[in-house]
């Protein structure tokens, strides 16, 4: 099962890197509702969620080409 090995791949400790906190943490939240035995290590890892779309959210890097746009395809395709 994908989610069980993805738990155990991530481990219990550190941070869990994606680009967008809020939309990982409602797919986590979803599969918890499918999947209410695995609820408890889904909250931990949901907890250590750091999403790397704050970074231009709040300023800290932006690139006038972004053009307000900070979908991950806009933001990559520029950054690479």
């Amino acid at each position: 099962m994908f989610t069980q090995e993805l738990l155990e791949s991530l481990g219990k400790e550190g941070t869990v890197v994606c680009y967008d906190r809020d939309t990982t943490a409602a797919c986590l939240d979803d599969i918890s509702l499918l999947m209410p035995h695995l609820n408890d290590n889904l909250v931990d890892l949901r907890q250590r969620l750091f999403g790397l779309r704050e970074i231009f959210t709040k300023g800290i890097y932006y690139h006038p080409r972004f053009n307000r746009e900070l979908e991950l395809h806009q933001v990559a395709g520029i950054l690479t």
